[in-house]
């Protein structure tokens, strides 16, 4: 059995208590150049931001404090499996295509059959999720008052409620509480691993917020916005549905690393950040140890792509006021089980995307990914590969199960299901303490909190998957966001760095 602990507790980055007296008897033990910018996490988040800047020829330093790059992002190939440990497949964004591209990973793009049937669990058996209007009155997901309800949602208008409302309640509201129960709930654990009843709606799902605010009505502002969207997309050769690599989410991560090489510190664990000595040249002086030994590095700004309460910590000292808010930002933890079966071990071979399931059906795993339905060359001719998640935010103390019991549960609820006759033949489980931030009611307010103290700081800037979505797209197109407004500060002189 396999696992691997992808984050440590927080205060990892808090055991050095570094004076300038140690500074100065452990000088790192190679010479450290003293670039514009300091990235701090080396995952999606920090080498997108890291990709932007070299775009625009500042100077940057990454400091990384595991053996890796790529954080969330991982891969192995076992016995002809290829596992995806975290995040299964993505949407290919803009700002996404701009760093598989710049990662030389351009030609390994697959992309998944965007007609491929995607299914929820009802009843203890899959069936498929309508995709169009007229398969609402054959699905046995909704009731006849429900289909009214959807089709006549477009011809009315509603007004949002001034205060921040849940996920749960906007649902209720406009659709009734067998769409909720059926559809939007296991959407939400599938993405977010969170609770319905506490997300925030305007925070996890700004469109829809806007389609009723702007149109009225969600369906209404929905079918505008794809046109829009079509629009924009117009002539793009960009596919559109989900999408991996051929070796994994992992070359993503790894390209982009062999990009930042010259600039990159693996193993070099943040201590603190404090006014540099020399303000006139620099604003912030961090402190890391690497190799056993301390060093040091000055910088016009410093760019915290960490989690939210890594961030806490790191700035705790330098600006206190961030430290409340970013403590408060809560995680769902996520264990990550891969299955592996012989084909003849299956009534027959699963198809489309994977399922979803209800809270309503009583089962620990809160989704499955068919992973060699969805690409090719993730098992072996004669083998399937799927994935399930266990924990999340409605059942957080099982992701920390141990790996027999993970396997056991994963493996006793999707054989039931799709009707698998005896063990997996190989399994992988990875788990995260922190996976995905929840963007609970109130969470808009704490990023515009963030969003001021930013300002009040000048050359502190925060990018990661707790401010602008969790998924690889909304990582990169923040962190491509973030990489302008440092350049903006930093004023390049526009010679290669």
């Amino acid at each position: 059995m396999h696992r691997k602990s992808r984050f440590q507790h927080v205060a990892d980055c808090a055991i050095y208590e570094i004076t300038l007296r140690v500074r100065k008897r452990a000088p790192i033990p190679d010479a450290v150049p003293e670039p514009r910018v300091i990235i701090i996490g080396g995952g999606i988040s920090g080498l997108a931001c890291a990709a932007f800047l070299r775009l625009r020829h500042i100077p940057y330093l990454l400091l990384e404090k595991s053996h890796r790059v790529g954080g969330l992002i991982d891969s192995e190939q076992d016995g002809g499996f290829l596992f995806e440990c975290g995040p299964q497949s993505f949407r290919l964004t803009p700002s996404l295509k701009q760093l598989i591209d710049a990662a030389g990973m351009g030609d390994a793009l697959l992309q998944a059959d965007p007609r491929a049937p995607r299914f929820i669990l009802h009843g203890g058996r899959l069936v498929p999720a309508p995709m169009s209007p007229f398969s609402l009155f054959f699905t046995p997901l909704l009731d006849v008052k429900t289909v009214f309800q959807l089709l006549l949602e477009p011809l009315g208008r509603t007004v949002p409620p001034m205060a921040d409302e849940t996920v749960a309640a906007f649902v209720r509201r406009k659709f009734g509480e067998r769409v909720l129960q059926n559809f939007v709930s296991p959407f939400v654990s599938g993405i977010f691993a969170g609770d319905a009843e506490k997300l925030s709606l305007r925070a996890a799902f700004p469109e829809v917020f806007e389609w009723e605010a702007l149109h009225g009505s969600v369906l209404r502002g929905a079918v505008r916005g794809r046109k829009k969207a079509k629009k924009i997309s117009k002539g793009s050769n960009s596919p559109s549905g989900l999408c991996s690599l051929k070796r994994g989410n992992v070359s993503l991560a790894s390209g982009l690393g062999k990009l930042h090489e010259m600039e990159l510190n693996l193993e070099s664990a943040v201590a603190s950040i404090a006014p540099a000595d020399r303000p006139s040249s620099a604003r912030f002086e961090v402190v890391f140890e690497r190799a056993g030994a301390l060093g040091t590095s000055s910088a016009l700004a410093v760019v915290l792509a960490t989690d939210a309460h890594t961030s806490a910590v790191l700035l705790s000292e330098i600006a206190p006021e961030f430290s409340p808010v970013l403590q408060s930002i809560q995680y769902a933890p996520i264990a990550v089980v891969s299955l592996g079966y012989r084909k003849t071990a299956l009534r027959e071979p699963p198809r489309g995307f994977g399922f979803l399931v209800p809270r309503e059906e009583k089962i620990r795993t809160l989704g499955t990914a068919f992973n060699s339905s969805l690409f090719p060359n993730r098992a072996p001719a004669d083998h399937v590969l799927m994935t399930s998640f266990v924990g999340g935010a409605l059942d957080p103390e099982a992701a920390s199960w141990p790996d027999d019991l993970l396997v056991d549960t994963a493996h006793a609820e999707v054989s039931r299901i799709l009707k698998i006759s005896g063990r997996p033949a190989i399994t992988r489980v990875t788990k995260y303490e922190h996976a995905i931030p929840q963007y609970n009611l109130g969470h808009v307010q704490k990023i515009a909190r963030l969003t001021e103290s930013c300002r009040a700081h000048p050359g502190i800037f925060l990018t990661g998957n707790y401010l602008a979505g969790p998924s690889l797209g909304a990582c990169a197109a923040h962190a491509e966001k973030c990489a302008a407004e440092v350049a903006a500060l930093v004023k390049p002189s526009g010679k290669k760095s």
